[in-house]
């Protein structure tokens, strides 16, 4: 899997130096960096709730691209997770990521709860 998450990356610089555009991977890219350095296992394309699994953790992937004016994330509050996996892109294509459980997203009543990268620590 590192060689085809590596590959999708090098294709999506050489999109972005070819076009001056993003290439819109960026989900599938955040879940393949998920499963490469955390080691979860991924369900399987469509599943609901959540995007993987941990020992007995279910996770969420979110992503950050690069384009995103804020370093925030939007997760629903219905979904079926117990840890949050926040990943960001950086302009230059680096890779990083923070795991947080979920009982640390703000309490609320609307859908969504919203997470900014900075409040992750």
């Amino acid at each position: 899997m590192t060689r085809v998450f590596e590959d999708l990356v090098y294709a999506a610089q050489e999109y972005k130096e070819a076009t001056g555009r993003y290439l819109q991977i960026w989900g599938e890219l955040g879940e393949l960096y998920a499963e490469i350095k955390f080691g979860i296992l991924r369900h399987a394309p469509g599943t609901q709730g959540s995007d993987g699994r941990l020992g007995n953790d279910w996770v969420e992937v979110k992503t950050i691209s690069p384009e995103k004016r804020k370093d925030a994330v939007q997760v629903k509050r219905a979904g079926n997770f117990n840890k949050l996996l926040v990943v960001r892109v950086s302009k230059d294509f680096k890779f990083e990521a923070r795991m947080i459980d979920r009982k640390k997203l703000k309490k609320g009543k609307g859908k969504y709860a919203n997470l900014s990268w900075g409040s992750t620590e």
